[in-house]
């Protein structure tokens, strides 16, 4: 099963990291906007939920049929979560794929998953910035500064 992974450290402790990532597989927002794009809505489901790990199953959604595969096909997508010495968290994502899966992508699984990882990470970084801005004073007017 092929499989791609990364890390990366945030600011956030490992239950607001948990949250984010279990909200987002729930929003209602979300699940329009996807419905607009396909007609319908992708049925990721967290498959795991614990403490330091939470992963979320998401079906193949074929184009040509325009339908999901169910169970059939797809990718699981694992976050684990270590806390670290300052309050923070080491993300580390995981995706993983079956063979159908990867022929069902035209030969594009391995590019898809890893514009996947990085979006996801990216999402944690954005909700990141907005908590630490969050927990500064409120006369403060540059709080963070800009990322190099």
């Amino acid at each position: 099963m092929p499989r791609l992974a990364v890390e990366m450290p945030v600011a956030l402790p490992p239950d607001r990291c948990r949250t984010f990532v279990r909200d987002t597989v729930r929003q209602d927002a979300l699940k329009q906007a996807y419905e607009k794009l396909r007609g319908a809505y992708d049925p990721s489901s967290i498959v795991e939920d614990a403490p330091t790990r939470i992963a979320i199953f998401e079906p193949v959604y074929d184009i040509r049929s325009k339908k999901h595969s169910g169970r059939g096909a797809g990718w699981t997508i694992t976050y684990d979560l270590a806390p670290d010495t300052e309050g923070g968290t080491r993300v580390g994502v995981t995706i993983e794929y079956d063979r159908r899966t990867a022929l069902m992508g035209g030969g594009l699984m391995k590019s898809q998953a890893q514009n996947e990882i990085l979006h996801r990470l990216g999402a944690l970084l954005a909700y990141e910035r907005g908590w630490l801005e969050a927990q500064q004073p409120p006369d403060t007017d540059d709080p963070l500064p800009a990322s190099d």
